[in-house]
């Protein structure tokens, strides 16, 4: 099931989730070049920018769009750990 934000919202990261910096977030994966990864180490709300597939969003960090699996990213509310 995929799951729907839309572009503005604020979403839920819970701690110790990894995410992807690619120089195109749009295309994440193999076909982009990956720049380098953080790991959250608080729970974070972020800002929902994009979800180009089932897997993946583009999540508003630190200034620039990260990439995050979908499976850990919850509305904001919806908060786990």
């Amino acid at each position: 099931m995929m799951k729907r934000f839309k572009e503005g919202d604020y979403v839920y990261v819970p701690s110790n989730v990894l995410m992807f910096l690619y120089d195109r977030p749009d295309l994440p994966g193999p076909q982009t070049d990956y720049k380098r990864s953080v790991r959250t180490k608080e729970p974070q709300h972020l800002m929902f920018v994009d979800q180009s597939n089932n897997n993946w969003v583009q999540v508003f960090y630190e200034g620039n769009l990260w990439t995050v699996k979908v499976d850990h990213v919850y509305e904001a509310g919806e908060e786990r750990e």
